[in-house]
């Protein structure tokens, strides 16, 4: 799927930027050649807020800059650092990187995070759009903020279910098993999606791109679970009898088990729920039955012992082979010798404490 931006930008309707028209192409908003930077501009080192970060002027220099930079020996060539500080916090760019194709990329970094960026890219795409990019990678910005912004690859379908939540995400009372039933359907998606937001996981998009924290996000899908007909298409249904039961109590109710569900009705308060739920949960417990404790056998009763006549003692420890005898050798080894010597010892101890 071709790349979309968040607003459609035409270049040449930029105010204050002098456009080369040998850049441009039949294609109007689409460049091929770099415009200028407007004369007397002048690189912003402290802005604001995030908002602020990366204005069209901005991004057209520092492109210009790395499109001004001739290929070297090395693939890598440093220029600048130049530096935006917001809130305390600082994004960058420092270096110019050639490809095996000669086409220049830039560096963009925040904390631990870096996001490389093609010349070829932003004229393609469209300033919006390379900004939101660069944004959402660094994890400047949570998603939610650039609805807009689908990166290269993302499966149509993944978008439709995206913007169908978008529709019902500011009423939730009203819609949470659409909800339920449209983050299931995003949860089996290609995890190659979420990748591409630089997320880690569904859960990760989950919360950069809706606000729904991972414990939001679980009870929703454990509704769905639990609560709605699976099988009916793109309209998705409540069990008829949950059909009269709020959002908040349908949560409270997901972790209860089927057979006790029938205890509860949907004239009841969360409050009640919760209560309901503690009562069901002591009953179980005292119809748990009781585990017998373990009969350890009787210590004080003695164990007659076998005893061993007192030469066949003798006899095996006399019996019990060197383990350092090395028998094609006129003289053995210190461990050899020792080994002797403490048998030597224990059967004389042995005989001084029983031929008394």
């Amino acid at each position: 799927m071709k790349s979309e931006a968040i607003l459609t930008v035409n270049v040449n309707e930029e105010e204050g930027v002098s456009v080369d028209s040998r850049g441009q192409t039949s294609d109007a908003g689409v460049l091929n050649v770099l415009p200028e930077v407007p004369e007397g501009y002048v690189w912003r080192e402290e802005v604001e807020s995030v908002d602020d970060l990366l204005s069209y002027e901005d991004l057209l220099f520092l492109f210009n800059t790395a499109a001004d930079v001739e290929e070297q020996d090395s693939y890598i060539t440093r220029i600048g650092p130049f530096v935006q500080s917001f809130d305390g916090n600082v994004l960058r760019f420092d270096n110019v990187y050639f490809d095996i194709n000669g086409n220049v990329n830039l560096d963009f970094h925040f904390k631990n995070r870096c996001c490389y960026i093609n010349v070829q890219d932003f004229l393609q795409d469209g300033y919006e759009h390379i900004r939101a990019r660069i944004l959402s990678s660094l994890k400047l910005v949570d998603l939610r903020k650039l609805p807009g912004y689908v990166p290269e690859g993302i499966d149509a379908g993944f978008v439709s279910i995206c913007q169908a939540i978008d529709k019902n995400i500011g009423r939730i009372n009203d819609s949470f098993f659409s909800i339920a039933y449209l983050l299931h359907e995003l949860k089996n998606c290609s995890w190659s999606n979420f990748s591409r937001y630089h997320c880690l996981d569904f859960y990760d998009f989950s919360k950069s791109r809706f606000g729904l924290g991972v414990t939001t996000t679980k009870n929703f899908l454990a509704i769905y679970d639990k609560f709605v007909i699976a099988d009916c298409g793109e309209a998705p249904m409540l069990k008829e009898e949950y059909k009269d039961y709020g959002y908040s109590q349908l949560v409270e109710l997901a972790s209860v088990e089927a057979s006790q569900l029938d205890e509860f009705s949907s004239e009841m308060t969360v409050k009640e729920i919760r209560k309901k739920k503690k009562q069901l949960a002591g009953k179980v417990k005292e119809n748990k039955p009781i585990r017998q404790a373990k009969i350890e056998p009787d210590t004080s009763v003695e164990t007659p012992v076998k005893m061993v006549p007192y030469n066949g003692v003798l006899s095996l420890i006399e019996g019990i082979a060197n383990p350092y005898f090395e028998e094609n050798k006129e003289k053995q080894s210190a461990r050899c010798d020792a080994y002797r010597r403490g048998i030597e010892d224990v059967i004389a101890a042995f005989k001084a404490k029983f031929e008394e």
